[in-house]
């Protein structure tokens, strides 16, 4: 597979991008040098589950999320390409891509995904929040596709609040907790309402809320990303 060396977002990434032949390779990467003008990054194409890992603070680590992408084949694109992510939730071109929170893996399997996830965002030096995208090959190796040390946090399109609802955590707990781990760096007091205070870390001021074992998402707000449990391939319902 080639990519952009320094894009983000899955810019210049589409099933294109997934190369056979010599002559295939040398057009990608010739598109890459004369479109983003920088290096074309070159790597052996993963086979397999597209999975990603939040961690919270040093050590908290939520659910996997599994990205399904069994039912986009008539739209050509089947990993998460620039065209997956843009038009993502289109029907009418066939990007419609399941989310699986927690995803369908064994408990040694997530362990391992999630070890590999930390280990990854510890030697990168991470901190707060951070999200591993990971390729999970047939095999059951997990293949770390990238360390992103400021997540999209859109409460409605964004992979990663999707692990926090998982999680058992409101969106405005998540981000208070990302508030108190500044404060706490810092040291110094914020101002909450005109009065000294500190941002509690949850809503029962407790460090580590309790994390069900496993929790399918429901009650989204309209137009987030639905995710289904393990006990149905049927997509919530609602708009």
């Amino acid at each position: 597979i080639v990519k952009p060396n320094r894009e983000g977002s899955a810019k210049g990434i589409s099933s294109a991008s997934v190369i056979h032949f010599e002559s295939a390779l040398r057009v990608q990467v010739r598109q890459i040098l004369e479109q983003y003008r920088q290096e074309a990054l070159i790597e052996e194409y993963i086979e397999g589950a597209e999975l990603t890992v939040g961690i919270l603070g040093e050590d908290r680590l939520l659910p996997v999320l599994e990205i399904d992408f069994e039912e986009c084949g008539p739209s050509g694109e089947f990993f998460y390409s620039w065209r997956m992510k843009e038009f993502q939730g289109d029907k009418s071109r066939h990007l419609v891509p399941r989310f699986w929170c927690p995803g369908r893996l064994s408990p040694e399997v997530t362990q391992a995904v999630q070890n590999v996830a930390w280990k990854a965002a510890k030697a990168l030096g991470t901190r707060d929040v951070v999200r591993v995208d990971i390729r999970l090959s047939s095999d059951g190796i997990p293949y770390v596709l990238e360390v992103n040390p400021l997540p999209g946090m859109d409460p409605q399109e964004s992979n990663l609040p999707i692990m926090i609802r998982a999680a058992g955590l409101s969106y405005e707990v998540f981000i208070n907790q990302l508030v108190a781990f500044a404060v706490q760096r810092s040291a110094a007091p914020v101002l909450l309402g005109g009065a000294t205070s500190y941002v509690p870390l949850s809503s029962k001021n407790s460090r580590h809320p309790s994390v069900p074992a496993h929790r399918a998402l429901s009650g989204s707000p309209r137009g987030t990303k639905q995710a289904v449990s393990q006990s149905s391939m049927e997509p919530e319902s609602g708009p």
